[in-house]
Protein backbone atom coordinates (compact mmCIF):
# COMPACT_ATOMS: atom_id res chain seq x y z
CA UNK A 1 0.00 0.00 0.00
CA UNK A 2 1.27 3.23 -0.47
CA UNK A 3 1.04 6.30 1.81
CA UNK A 4 -2.43 8.23 0.43
CA UNK A 5 -3.93 4.54 0.23
CA UNK A 6 -3.03 3.15 3.53
CA UNK A 7 -3.91 6.96 5.22
CA UNK A 8 -7.61 6.94 3.00
CA UNK A 9 -8.14 3.77 4.46
CA UNK A 10 -7.45 4.23 8.14
CA UNK A 11 -10.02 7.30 7.78
CA UNK A 12 -12.59 5.41 6.26
CA UNK A 13 -12.59 2.88 8.97
CA UNK A 14 -12.46 6.32 11.38
CA UNK A 15 -15.71 7.33 9.47
CA UNK A 16 -17.02 3.58 10.06
CA UNK A 17 -16.29 2.97 13.17
CA UNK A 18 -18.30 6.48 13.97
CA UNK A 19 -20.81 5.25 11.75
CA UNK A 20 -21.19 1.83 14.11
CA UNK A 21 -21.64 4.38 17.28
CA UNK A 22 -24.15 6.40 15.73
CA UNK A 23 -26.20 3.26 15.07
CA UNK A 24 -25.89 2.53 18.75
CA UNK A 25 -27.26 5.96 19.67
CA UNK A 26 -30.42 5.10 17.83
CA UNK A 27 -29.23 8.35 15.12
CA UNK A 28 -29.58 6.40 11.94
CA UNK A 29 -29.43 9.42 9.63
CA UNK A 30 -26.02 9.92 11.01
CA UNK A 31 -25.36 6.81 10.68
CA UNK A 32 -26.09 6.45 6.96
CA UNK A 33 -24.13 10.05 6.27
CA UNK A 34 -20.75 8.40 8.26
CA UNK A 35 -21.16 5.27 6.52
CA UNK A 36 -21.27 7.38 3.24
CA UNK A 37 -18.33 9.27 4.11
CA UNK A 38 -16.60 5.65 4.85
CA UNK A 39 -17.44 4.75 1.70
CA UNK A 40 -16.37 7.55 -0.80
CA UNK A 41 -13.07 7.42 1.60
CA UNK A 42 -12.58 3.70 0.09
CA UNK A 43 -12.99 3.94 -3.39
CA UNK A 44 -10.90 7.23 -3.45
CA UNK A 45 -8.35 4.32 -2.12
CA UNK A 46 -9.10 1.87 -4.69
CA UNK A 47 -8.53 4.48 -7.37
CA UNK A 48 -4.85 5.11 -5.68
CA UNK A 49 -4.34 1.15 -6.94
CA UNK A 50 -2.59 1.42 -10.26
CA UNK A 51 -3.05 -2.71 -10.64
CA UNK A 52 -4.59 -4.94 -9.20
CA UNK A 53 -2.39 -6.58 -6.19
CA UNK A 54 -3.75 -8.83 -4.34
CA UNK A 55 -4.99 -9.21 -1.67
CA UNK A 56 -5.23 -5.00 -1.04
CA UNK A 57 -7.40 -4.90 -4.45
CA UNK A 58 -10.20 -7.33 -2.95
CA UNK A 59 -10.05 -6.30 0.89
CA UNK A 60 -10.57 -2.70 -0.56
CA UNK A 61 -13.46 -3.99 -2.42
CA UNK A 62 -15.19 -5.89 0.16
CA UNK A 63 -14.54 -3.62 2.90
CA UNK A 64 -16.25 -0.30 0.41
CA UNK A 65 -18.93 -3.07 -0.54
CA UNK A 66 -20.15 -3.03 3.24
CA UNK A 67 -19.80 0.42 3.85
CA UNK A 68 -22.09 0.90 0.55
CA UNK A 69 -24.69 -1.63 2.02
CA UNK A 70 -24.59 0.52 5.78
CA UNK A 71 -25.43 3.73 3.83
CA UNK A 72 -28.00 1.34 1.68
CA UNK A 73 -26.56 2.06 -1.73
CA UNK A 74 -27.26 -1.42 -2.51
CA UNK A 75 -26.66 -1.29 -6.51
CA UNK A 76 -22.89 0.13 -5.94
CA UNK A 77 -22.47 -3.10 -3.08
CA UNK A 78 -23.15 -4.96 -5.78
CA UNK A 79 -21.02 -3.57 -8.50
CA UNK A 80 -17.75 -3.66 -5.70
CA UNK A 81 -18.69 -7.43 -5.30
CA UNK A 82 -18.47 -8.49 -8.75
CA UNK A 83 -15.68 -6.17 -9.54
CA UNK A 84 -13.58 -8.09 -6.86
CA UNK A 85 -14.81 -11.49 -7.41
CA UNK A 86 -13.68 -10.99 -11.27
CA UNK A 87 -10.22 -10.73 -10.51
CA UNK A 88 -7.98 -13.42 -8.12
CA UNK A 89 -8.98 -12.97 -4.71
CA UNK A 90 -7.93 -15.31 -1.87
CA UNK A 91 -10.61 -18.42 -0.74
CA UNK A 92 -11.35 -16.71 2.81
CA UNK A 93 -12.23 -12.96 1.22
CA UNK A 94 -13.71 -14.71 -2.03
CA UNK A 95 -16.37 -16.05 0.41
CA UNK A 96 -16.53 -13.15 1.91
CA UNK A 97 -17.30 -11.27 -1.40
CA UNK A 98 -19.91 -13.76 -2.29
CA UNK A 99 -21.88 -13.12 1.16
CA UNK A 100 -21.55 -9.38 0.18
CA UNK A 101 -23.08 -10.20 -3.13
CA UNK A 102 -26.31 -11.88 -1.54
CA UNK A 103 -26.27 -9.18 0.99
CA UNK A 104 -26.56 -6.61 -1.79
CA UNK A 105 -29.24 -9.02 -4.13
CA UNK A 106 -31.29 -9.09 -1.29
CA UNK A 107 -31.97 -5.45 0.10
CA UNK A 108 -31.91 -4.49 -3.79
CA UNK A 109 -34.94 -7.16 -3.86
CA UNK A 110 -36.72 -5.90 -0.97
CA UNK A 111 -36.15 -2.09 -2.11
CA UNK A 112 -37.91 -3.12 -5.32
CA UNK A 113 -40.84 -4.20 -3.33
CA UNK A 114 -41.04 -0.73 -1.35
CA UNK A 115 -39.55 -2.90 1.60
CA UNK A 116 -36.57 -2.24 3.83
CA UNK A 117 -35.05 -4.69 6.78
CA UNK A 118 -35.43 -2.60 9.96
CA UNK A 119 -32.74 -2.46 12.59
CA UNK A 120 -35.21 -3.72 14.85
CA UNK A 121 -35.39 -7.62 16.10
CA UNK A 122 -37.32 -9.87 18.11
CA UNK A 123 -35.24 -12.38 19.91
CA UNK A 124 -36.85 -15.53 21.14
CA UNK A 125 -35.74 -17.82 23.59
CA UNK A 126 -36.58 -21.25 24.48
CA UNK A 127 -35.82 -23.09 28.23
CA UNK A 128 -37.18 -26.65 28.65
CA UNK A 129 -37.17 -30.12 28.20
CA UNK A 130 -37.65 -30.13 24.27
CA UNK A 131 -34.61 -27.59 23.89
CA UNK A 132 -30.63 -27.97 24.14
CA UNK A 133 -27.61 -25.81 23.42
CA UNK A 134 -28.40 -24.35 19.91
CA UNK A 135 -31.03 -27.30 19.41
CA UNK A 136 -35.15 -27.09 20.05
CA UNK A 137 -38.22 -29.70 18.57
CA UNK A 138 -39.51 -27.86 15.86
CA UNK A 139 -42.86 -28.15 16.48
CA UNK A 140 -42.40 -25.80 19.75
CA UNK A 141 -39.75 -23.74 17.65
CA UNK A 142 -41.65 -22.89 14.35
CA UNK A 143 -45.46 -22.10 15.31
CA UNK A 144 -44.25 -19.38 18.10
CA UNK A 145 -42.22 -17.79 14.87
CA UNK A 146 -45.07 -17.70 12.71
CA UNK A 147 -47.36 -16.55 15.75
CA UNK A 148 -45.01 -13.86 16.05
CA UNK A 149 -44.98 -12.55 12.82
CA UNK A 150 -48.88 -12.83 12.71
CA UNK A 151 -49.13 -10.32 16.62
CA UNK A 152 -46.46 -8.12 14.93
CA UNK A 153 -49.44 -7.80 11.80
CA UNK A 154 -52.00 -7.71 14.06
CA UNK A 155 -50.38 -5.10 15.87
CA UNK A 156 -50.14 -2.86 13.06
CA UNK A 157 -53.17 -3.37 12.04
CA UNK A 158 -54.82 -2.45 15.11
CA UNK A 159 -52.75 0.91 15.10
CA UNK A 160 -54.38 2.11 11.46
CA UNK A 161 -57.14 0.85 11.72
CA UNK A 162 -59.25 0.42 14.88
CA UNK A 163 -62.25 -1.93 13.19
CA UNK A 164 -61.22 -5.21 12.93
CA UNK A 165 -61.17 -7.51 10.24
CA UNK A 166 -60.46 -11.18 10.04
CA UNK A 167 -57.57 -11.28 7.77
CA UNK A 168 -54.47 -8.46 8.00
CA UNK A 169 -55.16 -6.45 4.74
CA UNK A 170 -52.63 -7.31 1.89
CA UNK A 171 -51.05 -3.96 1.73
CA UNK A 172 -49.96 -4.49 5.43
CA UNK A 173 -48.74 -8.08 4.90
CA UNK A 174 -46.79 -6.72 1.89
CA UNK A 175 -45.56 -3.63 3.75
CA UNK A 176 -44.61 -5.10 7.04
CA UNK A 177 -43.02 -8.31 6.35
CA UNK A 178 -41.11 -10.96 8.81
CA UNK A 179 -37.27 -12.45 8.49
CA UNK A 180 -35.77 -15.02 10.49
CA UNK A 181 -32.44 -14.14 11.56
CA UNK A 182 -29.20 -16.67 12.12
CA UNK A 183 -30.25 -18.91 15.25
CA UNK A 184 -28.07 -18.15 17.68
CA UNK A 185 -26.55 -20.61 20.17
CA UNK A 186 -27.96 -21.06 23.79
CA UNK A 187 -30.78 -22.64 25.59
CA UNK A 188 -32.02 -21.82 21.92
CA UNK A 189 -32.26 -18.65 20.43
CA UNK A 190 -33.85 -17.01 16.93
CA UNK A 191 -34.18 -13.41 15.83
CA UNK A 192 -37.01 -12.72 13.69
CA UNK A 193 -35.96 -9.27 12.11
CA UNK A 194 -38.76 -6.82 10.88
CA UNK A 195 -39.44 -5.75 7.50
CA UNK A 196 -40.85 -1.53 6.80
CA UNK A 197 -41.65 0.54 4.51
CA UNK A 198 -38.67 2.28 2.33
CA UNK A 199 -38.68 5.74 2.99
CA UNK A 200 -40.06 6.79 -0.07
CA UNK A 201 -43.07 4.53 1.10
CA UNK A 202 -42.96 6.41 4.36
CA UNK A 203 -44.15 9.38 2.85
CA UNK A 204 -47.93 8.23 2.06
CA UNK A 205 -50.68 7.55 5.30
CA UNK A 206 -50.32 4.53 7.29
CA UNK A 207 -47.01 4.15 8.43
CA UNK A 208 -46.02 2.44 11.42
CA UNK A 209 -42.36 2.05 12.59
CA UNK A 210 -40.63 -0.90 13.53
CA UNK A 211 -39.31 0.78 17.09
CA UNK A 212 -43.26 0.85 17.62
CA UNK A 213 -44.28 -2.43 16.74
CA UNK A 214 -41.51 -3.52 18.49
CA UNK A 215 -42.35 -1.79 21.94
CA UNK A 216 -46.07 -2.77 21.04
CA UNK A 217 -45.15 -6.22 21.56
CA UNK A 218 -43.17 -6.25 24.41
CA UNK A 219 -44.98 -3.91 26.46
CA UNK A 220 -48.15 -6.71 25.66
CA UNK A 221 -46.13 -10.11 26.55
CA UNK A 222 -45.13 -8.12 29.51
CA UNK A 223 -48.61 -7.59 30.30
CA UNK A 224 -49.70 -11.10 29.47
CA UNK A 225 -47.18 -12.03 32.12
CA UNK A 226 -48.14 -10.14 34.86
CA UNK A 227 -51.86 -11.43 34.16
CA UNK A 228 -53.45 -7.63 34.48
CA UNK A 229 -56.92 -8.48 32.27
CA UNK A 230 -57.69 -4.15 32.88
CA UNK A 231 -54.53 -3.17 31.14
CA UNK A 232 -54.83 -5.48 28.57
CA UNK A 233 -58.92 -4.07 28.27
CA UNK A 234 -56.97 -0.87 28.44
CA UNK A 235 -54.41 -1.08 25.86
CA UNK A 236 -56.58 -3.24 23.85
CA UNK A 237 -59.98 -1.78 23.95
CA UNK A 238 -61.65 -3.56 20.87
CA UNK A 239 -63.07 -7.22 22.17
CA UNK A 240 -62.11 -8.50 18.57
CA UNK A 241 -57.99 -7.30 18.89
CA UNK A 242 -58.35 -8.77 22.70
CA UNK A 243 -59.49 -12.27 21.62
CA UNK A 244 -56.88 -12.39 18.65
CA UNK A 245 -54.24 -10.80 20.78
CA UNK A 246 -54.73 -13.59 24.04
CA UNK A 247 -55.56 -16.45 21.72
CA UNK A 248 -51.83 -16.06 19.95
CA UNK A 249 -50.20 -14.79 22.85
CA UNK A 250 -51.43 -18.36 24.34
CA UNK A 251 -49.07 -20.09 21.22
CA UNK A 252 -46.02 -18.20 22.41
CA UNK A 253 -46.33 -18.48 25.86
CA UNK A 254 -44.38 -21.45 27.65
CA UNK A 255 -47.01 -25.24 28.16
CA UNK A 256 -45.41 -25.74 31.33
CA UNK A 257 -44.25 -29.53 30.45
CA UNK A 258 -41.86 -29.37 27.10
CA UNK A 259 -41.11 -25.77 27.12
CA UNK A 260 -41.39 -23.68 30.92
CA UNK A 261 -40.10 -20.26 29.51
CA UNK A 262 -40.14 -18.27 26.54
CA UNK A 263 -38.19 -15.14 26.76
CA UNK A 264 -38.28 -12.37 24.23
CA UNK A 265 -35.72 -9.47 23.63
CA UNK A 266 -36.38 -6.70 21.79
CA UNK A 267 -33.68 -4.28 20.30
CA UNK A 268 -34.90 -1.04 18.68
CA UNK A 269 -33.68 2.17 18.51
CA UNK A 270 -34.78 3.07 22.11
CA UNK A 271 -32.80 0.26 23.36
CA UNK A 272 -32.58 -3.23 24.29
CA UNK A 273 -35.50 -4.52 26.54
CA UNK A 274 -36.02 -7.76 27.62
CA UNK A 275 -39.68 -10.43 29.18
CA UNK A 276 -39.08 -13.71 30.51
CA UNK A 277 -42.91 -15.26 29.87
CA UNK A 278 -43.27 -17.80 32.79
CA UNK A 279 -46.85 -17.66 33.00
CA UNK A 280 -48.43 -21.23 31.16
CA UNK A 281 -50.62 -21.24 28.11
CA UNK A 282 -53.35 -22.16 30.39
CA UNK A 283 -53.37 -19.79 32.77
CA UNK A 284 -54.03 -17.09 29.64
CA UNK A 285 -57.68 -16.96 28.95
CA UNK A 286 -59.83 -14.70 26.45
CA UNK A 287 -61.44 -11.62 27.65
CA UNK A 288 -64.68 -11.12 26.29
CA UNK A 289 -66.00 -14.54 26.13
CA UNK A 290 -65.01 -15.44 29.39
CA UNK A 291 -66.92 -11.63 31.10
CA UNK A 292 -69.87 -12.99 28.81
CA UNK A 293 -69.63 -17.01 30.19
CA UNK A 294 -69.84 -16.30 33.83
CA UNK A 295 -72.41 -18.82 35.56
CA UNK A 296 -72.67 -20.62 32.55
CA UNK A 297 -71.89 -25.08 32.36
CA UNK A 298 -68.22 -25.17 31.46
CA UNK A 299 -68.24 -27.79 28.66
CA UNK A 300 -65.38 -29.88 27.20
CA UNK A 301 -65.37 -31.42 23.79
CA UNK A 302 -62.84 -33.57 22.41
CA UNK A 303 -63.07 -34.52 18.50
CA UNK A 304 -61.80 -33.86 14.90
CA UNK A 305 -62.43 -30.28 13.59
CA UNK A 306 -63.92 -31.16 10.36
CA UNK A 307 -66.27 -28.30 9.56
CA UNK A 308 -65.88 -23.85 9.66
CA UNK A 309 -68.13 -21.37 8.74
CA UNK A 310 -66.13 -17.78 8.99
CA UNK A 311 -68.89 -15.96 7.27
CA UNK A 312 -69.85 -12.73 9.38
CA UNK A 313 -73.10 -14.57 9.94
CA UNK A 314 -72.15 -17.29 11.63
CA UNK A 315 -68.62 -17.77 12.48
CA UNK A 316 -69.12 -21.78 13.93
CA UNK A 317 -66.88 -24.43 13.59
CA UNK A 318 -68.30 -28.00 14.42
CA UNK A 319 -66.02 -30.86 16.41
CA UNK A 320 -66.82 -34.68 15.35
CA UNK A 321 -66.43 -36.58 18.57
CA UNK A 322 -66.48 -40.49 19.04
CA UNK A 323 -68.93 -42.20 17.21
CA UNK A 324 -69.73 -39.71 15.12
CA UNK A 325 -71.40 -37.50 17.05
CA UNK A 326 -71.22 -33.25 15.83
CA UNK A 327 -70.89 -30.50 18.38
CA UNK A 328 -71.52 -26.75 16.76
CA UNK A 329 -69.23 -24.32 18.52
CA UNK A 330 -69.51 -20.71 17.93
CA UNK A 331 -65.80 -19.35 17.36
CA UNK A 332 -65.91 -15.26 19.04
CA UNK A 333 -64.35 -12.52 17.28
CA UNK A 334 -60.66 -12.29 16.74
CA UNK A 335 -60.16 -15.59 16.73
CA UNK A 336 -61.23 -18.19 13.05
CA UNK A 337 -58.33 -16.52 10.86
CA UNK A 338 -55.46 -16.86 13.63
CA UNK A 339 -56.33 -19.25 16.21
CA UNK A 340 -58.68 -21.74 14.92
CA UNK A 341 -58.20 -22.01 11.26
CA UNK A 342 -54.81 -23.67 11.83
CA UNK A 343 -56.35 -26.39 13.52
CA UNK A 344 -58.64 -27.61 10.85
CA UNK A 345 -58.92 -31.24 10.47
CA UNK A 346 -57.07 -32.28 13.46
CA UNK A 347 -57.97 -33.34 16.88
CA UNK A 348 -58.63 -30.38 19.04
CA UNK A 349 -60.01 -29.93 22.53
CA UNK A 350 -62.56 -26.97 23.29
CA UNK A 351 -63.47 -25.74 26.22
CA UNK A 352 -66.33 -23.70 25.86
CA UNK A 353 -70.19 -22.25 27.78
CA UNK A 354 -73.56 -23.52 27.15
CA UNK A 355 -76.29 -22.65 29.48
CA UNK A 356 -79.75 -23.90 29.50
CA UNK A 357 -81.76 -25.37 26.50
CA UNK A 358 -79.19 -24.21 24.43
CA UNK A 359 -77.74 -26.23 21.82
CA UNK A 360 -74.42 -24.08 20.62
CA UNK A 361 -71.30 -24.28 22.78
CA UNK A 362 -69.64 -20.78 22.70
CA UNK A 363 -65.42 -21.88 22.30
CA UNK A 364 -63.64 -20.24 25.81
CA UNK A 365 -60.38 -22.40 24.71
CA UNK A 366 -58.89 -24.26 22.22
CA UNK A 367 -55.92 -26.77 21.24
CA UNK A 368 -54.95 -29.19 19.66
CA UNK A 369 -54.84 -32.70 21.56
CA UNK A 370 -53.97 -35.70 21.31
CA UNK A 371 -55.63 -38.79 18.58
CA UNK A 372 -56.83 -40.34 21.53
CA UNK A 373 -59.30 -37.37 22.75
CA UNK A 374 -60.93 -37.25 18.96
CA UNK A 375 -62.94 -40.15 20.54
CA UNK A 376 -64.29 -38.75 23.58
CA UNK A 377 -67.57 -37.05 23.77
CA UNK A 378 -68.37 -33.69 25.84
CA UNK A 379 -68.52 -33.26 29.15
CA UNK A 380 -69.93 -30.89 32.01
CA UNK A 381 -66.81 -29.69 33.78
CA UNK A 382 -67.97 -27.33 36.48
CA UNK A 383 -68.87 -23.69 36.24
CA UNK A 384 -66.00 -21.37 34.27
CA UNK A 385 -63.59 -20.19 36.58
CA UNK A 386 -62.21 -16.50 36.76
CA UNK A 387 -59.79 -15.18 34.39
CA UNK A 388 -56.00 -16.37 34.85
Amino acid sequence: MTIMLKDLHRQAMDFAAQGFMAQMGADQNAAIALFAQALDLELAAIAELREPIEPTYSVLHRSAGWMAIHCRQFRKAEQLACKALAGDPPADIAAELRDLWEQSNFHRHLGHNGVALAREEIGMNLVGRTVSNGVALLSDLLPRMHNIQKLTLRIVQRMLNPSYSARVPKDIRSRYPTFAATPRSGSFAVSLRLGHPTAQQQAFPGFVSPSEIVAEFIDLMEIVNRGSIEEIEQRIPQPAYQNNFIGLARTLAPDGRRIRQVGFVAHSDDGVRTVAVTRPSSQIRPIDTAKSAVGADRIEVSGMLRYADASSSQNRIRIIAGGGRSHDIRVPPGMMDDIVRPMWNLPVTVVGTRRANQKIINLHDIWQSDDRDANTSNRIVGRMPSLF
